[in-house]
């Protein structure tokens, strides 16, 4: 587990393949606190019992909880949070899902160094920000309501 850092965006990196996710990680450390999962339950578990993450930077495909069915636990539990989903695949109908629940990016792999940290730092910052994927479908469906 890594250590907590309150001044630095927190990131949760989802990958049931541990090196790889270690890899990201070691990308992002020098400017993220990162703590890496191995399955989308174990991030929802400590998303959901109250640990903050600025980002969840996720696989789509995943044993278990895919990492599209992860964003929609996060959205349906109204968890504060960023969603972005890695995929070596992403065929029409999951990037309908995604687009279904408000994922932040997509980022195809394989990947550069720039992507990732270009991606982290916008999610990251809409995060901050406070614009949460959530308040903006809110606000669009009061917009609608009276349109």
């Amino acid at each position: 587990m890594e250590k907590k850092s309150e001044s630095l965006p927190q990131i949760f990196i989802v990958d049931d393949e541990t090196e790889v996710a270690e890899t990201y990680a070691q990308m992002l450390r020098s400017h993220y606190a990162v703590r890496v999962f191995d399955s989308g339950q174990a991030a929802f578990e400590e998303l959901n019992r109250g640990e903050q993450a600025d980002v969840v930077l996720t696989d789509l495909k995943m044993p278990g909880m895919d990492g599209i069915q992860l964003a929609e636990l996060i959205r349906e539990n109204a968890i504060p949070t960023s969603v972005v989903l890695m995929s070596g695949l992403l065929d029409k109908a999951s990037a309908v899902r995604a687009v279904e629940q408000q994922i932040c990016g997509v980022l195809e792999k394989p990947f550069k160094l720039t992507a990732l940290e270009d991606t982290i730092r916008r999610a990251a910052g809409a995060r901050r920000a406070g614009v949460a994927q959530d308040e903006l479908t809110l606000a669009h469906q009061r917009f609608a309501a009276t349109a």
